[in-house]
């Protein structure tokens, strides 16, 4: 829309952007055809209804609530705004098929309703909320209300449902419009526009906030995920949503112990849901996303005002080995009254201050403390009656944990990525949840190192399927034999790209001989340690491979680390020498430095192997989020034994190209080399 346009339908009021908004709308720039934040919510209609009465409720909606009059202008403009304009209508569609059969009435809605979604929202030009009523029979209707969640939030619903259903009732019973118009001006006064929370939140102390929130995540350095298991067949639809409910006598339990701990069965769940993404990302420390209502600022009724106040915040779970449920549930409950006395802070900021960046948060969890008013919506007194039958929503994250109280029973959703993810696995994080709430309610004053976050089914499938791991690989060669092979088999196949620089594997070999006779000279020995810190390079993948051959055990180590954990690993692992790559660490170690290009000139023909198969092959440390960093010992036939695993799972060949993408202290690191330079493929860094 030009900014002519937006003048031409009047305007009421410009505001900025809130963070959120700001950031729906880089989502939308960034890729058009999403259909995140599209959301779509679906009802049963019955009864006598009135096109007209339709119209006249949706008008009288659009004059109460200012944000269904919004545009989102930001061509031409060196900053977007939300445009209030003075008269918009709602864009509304009937469509008949009540001379459809039953089946072909299903079909055709199905159809109605995903191409809606596909459609999308040209937030310059369209209608931010549209309504379609498809008539399937006399007294027999589906209404369909679509809109974009840049103007409003989940808490608006009952809200808005709850005023359309009484301007119609009220229109239907006799009303004129004149008379509505003006109950409408009353019901305005009493709260505040949406724009007077735009305000607010520039006027906060954002210094303050952000100092608050980057003390709470200082010394965080993890990405706490759940990684897909099994590979989905894709599918066009990007959002799918799975639920469980427990009994009613399960919730009774967890809100008894919600009651005597003093806290919400919100930080229950929450506190659960940090217990089961520990359990799958292996450390007692982890952070994730947290949706919240935003509607703590001080604005005038606020309670009842429709537009966009949601605020997603990181939550962090920390867990020592000694702490109890009631301890973890009392502190989650004060870092939630903290969180929301500063959730104003735009979360992108938030995420500004930590290592990961965007990284931080991979999954997202909110509890809705909301719900349609049945008997507002179904009210027997006049003609219409709205049933919620189906509710569409999406976001840009591959996990979404959904919890909420609804006829006094919990109920756990998990709405996700059906391209990323299998239900299947989806159905097993929930079954997780669902054990540790119960063994929260058991044993509150139990340890939480001690609960069991594996369900009966999954045991027996650890226990009978994955501990089926025979599988026949060469019990006596080594690292270097393997890589030797594959030098020998095809010397003049690419081994390893960066950027623009590639070696063969007989020149890759070159390489790491030269660093391997070098370290022979410095006496390094069969089972000890040689630390590499180094940029992720050429000379990086040399080096430890070099080490290898060299007969040692790689212990790598990011140059980034502070001093003093980079100085206790090399005191730890007993380093006889240090590699180093652009990197300047402060040691007393014989250290070779592989920008040194004399090492280059050395010898480069294959030492003789020294290696037996149960020699170390290299040394990999936590992340000591739960205490000290501790070193995890790995020998050559764990190395070979992974490589017959890795082959026969991915069944990579010669002609695949292995993305080297883990820093190399990680694990992961190590199936990508083992991946590609074990099996004579490309590794790309």
């Amino acid at each position: 829309m030009s900014q002519k346009s937006v003048i031409n339908r009047g305007i009421a009021n410009i505001y900025s952007l809130t963070s959120l908004q700001e950031g729906m709308l880089y989502h939308k720039l960034a890729n058009a055809e999403s259909t995140s934040y599209v959301i779509q919510n679906r009802f049963e209609a019955s009864g006598e209804i009135s096109e007209d009465i339709i119209k006249q409720s949706l008008q009288l909606l659009f004059l109460k609530h200012e944000v269904l009059r919004t545009s989102i202008v930001y061509e031409k403009l060196a900053t977007p705004r939300q445009v209030i304009l003075k008269n918009r209508e709602a864009e509304f569609e009937r469509i008949d098929l009540s001379g459809w059969s039953e089946r072909e009435q299903i079909e055709q809605l199905e159809a109605i309703e995903r191409l809606d979604v596909e459609r999308g929202f040209d937030l310059q030009q369209d209608s931010l909320l549209r309504i379609k009523l498809v008539v399937l029979g006399p007294t027999c209707y589906k209404m369909i209300w679509t809109y974009h969640h840049i103007i409003m939030d989940g808490w608006c619903l009952p809200i808005l449902y709850g005023d359309f259903k009484r301007y119609y009732d009220l229109l239907q019973s006799g009303r004129s419009m004149a008379d509505m118009e003006r109950m409408v001006a009353v019901e305005k006064k009493q709260t505040a526009e949406y724009g007077e929370y735009v305000k607010w939140l520039e006027q906060q102390d954002l210094e303050l906030g952000l100092s608050y929130w980057g003390e709470l995540l200082a010394d965080y350095d993890e990405t706490a995920e759940i990684k897909p298991l099994s590979k989905p067949e894709p599918v066009v639809e990007q959002m799918a949503h799975t639920r469980i409910k427990l009994s009613r006598e399960q919730t009774e339990s967890l809100l008894d112990l919600a009651a005597s701990s003093r806290v919400t069965i919100n930080t229950v769940t929450e506190a659960a849901w940090g217990i089961v993404l520990q359990a799958y990302s292996g450390t007692r420390d982890v952070v994730f996303g947290k949706t919240v209502s935003g509607r703590q600022a001080d604005v005038r009724g606020i309670e009842q005002i429709v537009g966009l106040f949601i605020a997603t915040i990181p939550t962090r779970v920390r867990c020592e080995e000694e702490t109890t449920v009631s301890e973890l549930l009392k502190e989650l409950q004060v870092q939630g009254t903290k969180g929301n006395e500063y959730c104003y802070c735009p979360f992108p900021q938030i995420l500004g201050l930590t290592k990961q960046k965007a990284d931080l948060v991979k999954t997202l969890y909110v509890f809705e403390n909301y719900e349609f008013d049945q008997a507002v919506l179904t009210g027997e007194e006049y003609g219409l009656q709205l049933k919620p039958e189906s509710a569409r929503e999406q976001t840009n994250y591959g996990i979404n944990l959904i919890a909420s109280l609804e006829d006094e029973v919990l109920n756990l959703k998990i709405m996700y990525n059906p391209n990323e993810f299998v239900q299947g696995d989806i159905e097993s994080i929930l079954s997780r949840m669902e054990t540790v709430l119960l063994s929260f309610a058991a044993n509150p004053d139990g340890n939480v190192s001690s609960i069991e976050t594996v369900t009966a089914q999954e045991r027996v499938r650890i226990l009978e399927e994955f501990n089926d791991t025979a599988l026949e690989y060469p019990r006596d060669r080594t690292v270097v034999d393997l890589f030797e092979e594959q030098v020998r088999t095809a010397p003049d196949r690419i081994a390893v790209v960066d950027q623009g620089e590639q070696l063969t594997y007989a020149e890759l070999n070159r390489k790491v001989n030269q660093v391997a006779w070098k370290l022979r000279e410095m006496g390094v020995k069969p089972d000890e340690r040689v630390a590499i810190i180094a940029e992720r390079s050429i000379e990086m993948v040399a080096g430890i491979y070099g080490i290898i051959k060299a007969g040692g055990a790689y212990v790598p180590i990011d140059p980034t680390f502070p001093e003093d954990r980079l100085r206790f690993m090399l005191e730890d692992c007993g380093a006889r020498a240090v590699l180093l790559y652009q990197a300047e660490p402060e040691t007393e170690l014989p250290i070779l430095d592989l920008a040194d290009g004399a090492i280059w000139d050395g010898l480069s023909d294959n030492p003789d192997k020294v290696n037996k198969p149960d020699d170390l092959a290299y040394v990999i440390y936590t992340s000591g989020t739960t205490g000290q960093p501790k070193g995890v010992m790995l020998q050559h036939r764990g190395v070979v034994a992974m490589r017959a695993y890795l082959k026969e799972l991915y069944q990579v060949t010669a002609q695949d190209n292995v993305l080297q993408f883990a820093n190399y202290v990680f694990d992961a690191a190590v199936w990508e080399m083992t991946l590609s330079l074990l099996m004579g493929a490309r590794l790309t860094l």
